[in-house]
């Protein structure tokens, strides 16, 4: 199974259009999630936050990090504004992710609790959208407050 496992994960890192199995975990549903969770992805986190503003309310898009637990790599991926099925997917670290590897990194290091008393750094503002963290090993939906850094790098709160 593993073995099964680190062939499917080579092969859609290997090529851009692969990513694809990625992209569609943004079609995860927090209500149902638990139930079909069970369809072979046991060894990812998955992390997604649709892109919305407040001269425009509609969803222009998503971005998401999808974390491997067996071979701690992580694959960034953000949509395109005028189009979401077209996307940009990257192994590498991307710039405007830094919400996307705080969760991740405080979720790895066990502080769930802490994410769930985290404050919507927009308060007041109709801008931002929650992050929706999945964990297929365990089954598990968290939601996160949207949240922000400022320029300096320091999470607002």
């Amino acid at each position: 199974m593993i073995k099964v496992f680190l062939i499917l994960l080579l092969s859609l890192i290997s090529c851009n259009t692969e990513y694809k199995t990625f992209y569609n975990l943004h079609e995860l549903k927090p209500k149902t999630f638990e139930t079909e969770s069970s369809k072979g992805n046991t060894n990812l986190i998955h992390i997604y936050s649709f892109d919305n503003n407040i001269l425009d309310r509609r969803i222009k898009g998503f971005k998401s990090l999808t974390y491997s637990t067996l071979t701690s790599e992580r694959v960034y991926i953000a949509t395109e504004t005028k189009n979401r099925k077209k996307y940009i997917a990257s192994p590498s670290k991307r710039k405007h992710f830094e919400e996307f590897d705080f969760i991740l990194d405080q979720y790895l290091k066990g502080n769930t609790e802490y994410l769930k008393t985290l404050v919507n750094s927009f308060s007041g503002a109709e801008i931002g959208s929650n992050f929706y963290l999945f964990d297929f090993r365990t089954n598990k939906v968290l939601e996160i407050a949207a949240i922000g850094f400022d320029s300096d790098g320091k999470l607002i709160q």
